[in-house]
């Protein structure tokens, strides 16, 4: 998470529980905002604690209540009761600098993100989640202007949407069979795993786990279609798929499922490097890119005004002029 430490000091989000200042007064025994009181003589010690300061006081139930949560609840789902329970969201919203605030709010919504992350937000303690904070490798929120250009990957896209969207590497080569791997067969109403099978290539495999490696074939292809999905609705206006040709062939690519429900076009390839000052050049047949268009878009963009994907080369989604406008290679 990003250290905080250099950051210009604000108001207090908990109004009324003061500055540092004022905790560590009352921790030395002063009086805020007096003078330091004169050495008393010793005395026997008695039952009643020293009074609180009024902000102080006002939060000790409060925080007593958050550590009850923090003792008998995980740590997402007691971070999350305290941030309803302090608004802690708006709190800190209202009281950070307008350069900062969307910073701030960023980094404390991937906060509860974290604390669900780490061991899958089960079995964490708070002592554990702040161990691996503090260790490093919990990557902070990226904070994007509206129009800034997002490298994501289709998971990390998740919940995000964009006028327009380009997928690079759409007919990827088929992956190599795994070697070396594991296959589990555990149901969900089962205490324990019915079997666990070493694979040294799923090319190849045993007799017996045939019909387990199926299985897991088919999940990993519903989870790829899922993938495709997420990335097919996270345009708004426009989607751009683009690809190379591959050494292999990827049967059921996202280029190819995709492919059969277009109308294939021509478009002519603008000549690239020392062939763009030659005239008559890089007009032939060979520098012509095939490009086509959806027919129908998905529901999510059915008001988009043309869905393109080029092929043999990067694309651009440039600014759409017109329905079912290709995007040619630049």
């Amino acid at each position: 998470m990003p250290d905080f430490s250099d950051v210009p000091d604000f108001e207090d989000p908990f109004d009324g529980a003061g500055h540092d200042e004022a905790a560590v007064d009352f921790a030395d025994g002063r009086s805020v905002g007096g003078p330091e009181p004169e050495p008393e003589p010793e005395t026997e010690p008695t039952d009643s604690p020293a009074p609180l300061p009024p902000a102080l006081a006002d939060a000790v139930p409060v925080l007593r209540r958050w550590r009850d949560w923090l003792r008998a609840w995980p740590p997402h789902d007691a971070l999350s009761a305290i941030y309803e329970d302090g608004d802690v969201l708006a709190r800190f919203g209202a009281a950070a600098p307008p350069t900062l605030r969307e910073g701030v709010l960023a980094n404390l919504r991937s906060l509860l993100g974290a604390a669900l992350d780490i061991e899958g937000g089960r079995f964490a303690t708070p002592y554990a989640l702040v161990r691996a904070l503090r260790a490093g490798g919990v990557r902070a929120p990226s904070v994007a202007g509206p129009d800034a250009v997002r490298l994501l990957t289709v998971h990390g896209a998740k919940g995000l949407e964009a006028d327009h969207v380009l997928m690079l590497d759409c007919d990827a080569a088929a992956p190599r069979a795994q070697t070396m791997g594991v296959l589990i067969e555990w149901k969900g109403d089962q205490a324990r795993p019915g079997r666990f099978v070493f694979v040294a290539s799923e090319k190849h495999p045993p007799a017996c786990a045939a019909t387990l490696l199926g299985e897991e074939q088919a999940a990993r292809l519903r989870e790829e279609l899922n993938g495709l999905y997420v990335a097919t609705t996270r345009a708004r206006d426009r989607l751009v798929l683009s690809s190379v040709q591959p050494a292999r062939p990827a049967d059921g690519s996202w280029w190819l499922r995709l492919q059969g429900q277009c109308e294939p076009v021509t478009a002519q390839e603008p000549p690239r490097g020392r062939a763009a000052g030659r005239a008559g050049r890089g007009s032939g047949a060979d520098d012509v890119a095939a490009t086509f268009v959806l027919k129908r878009p998905p529901r999510r963009l059915a008001s988009a005004r043309s869905m393109t994907a080029p092929f043999g080369g990067a694309a651009s989604a440039g600014s759409p002029s017109g329905p079912d406008e290709p995007v040619t290679p630049e």
